[in-house]
């Protein structure tokens, strides 16, 4: 009885590394690309080498577009944004789901608190990567950036690329 258990087990494990794997790359083939306007920063980890710090503009969004109850620090909001020329923009902040229609998309981020007219919500994609060096160059342009972030169904999400608007 105990032969089985011990394969089961690293099979399930693996099973599991896989499938989180797999969800990360399931981004790309089932989400929707969205553009977010940033104003980028250039830091350096040790670990991880050159990063840009993405601050979107929706990271910074009216009290007025709150729906629902007072929110609490690191509360889990559902941000509705809706296509406003060639980027998104935040149309609504509540603790539900909100209803999507077309050219609308929903993202999930944490509350992050305010000043009282402002709630500052984070997003957590917030670093992107780059490689070695290369991250002065996107910190010497003081222009802002776009931020093309693929959405999936499922409400994981990412940053494919930073480009010039």
């Amino acid at each position: 009885m105990k032969r089985w258990l011990f394969p089961l087990m690293v099979s399930l494990q693996v099973l599991y590394l896989v499938g989180m794997a797999g969800a990360y790359y399931a981004i790309d083939l089932f989400g929707e690309t969205i553009d977010l306007k940033t104003a980028p920063v250039d830091p350096r980890d040790l670990f991880y080498g050159d990063y840009v710090v993405v601050n979107y503009e929706i990271s910074t969004i009216s009290n007025e577009n709150w729906v629902g109850d007072e929110p609490q620090y690191n509360d889990k909001v559902y941000v509705k944004l809706r296509k406003d020329g060639e980027v998104y923009e935040a149309q609504a902040v509540s603790h539900q789901a909100l209803p999507t229609e077309k050219d609308e998309v929903l993202i999930t981020g944490q509350y992050k608190g305010g000043n009282g007219d402002e709630l500052r919500i984070r997003y957590g994609i917030e670093r992107f990567y780059v490689e070695e060096n290369t991250g002065e160059a996107l910190e010497g342009n003081e222009s802002e950036r776009v931020a093309e972030v693929a959405v999936a169904p499922w409400g994981q999400k990412k940053i494919v690329s930073l480009r010039n608007p």
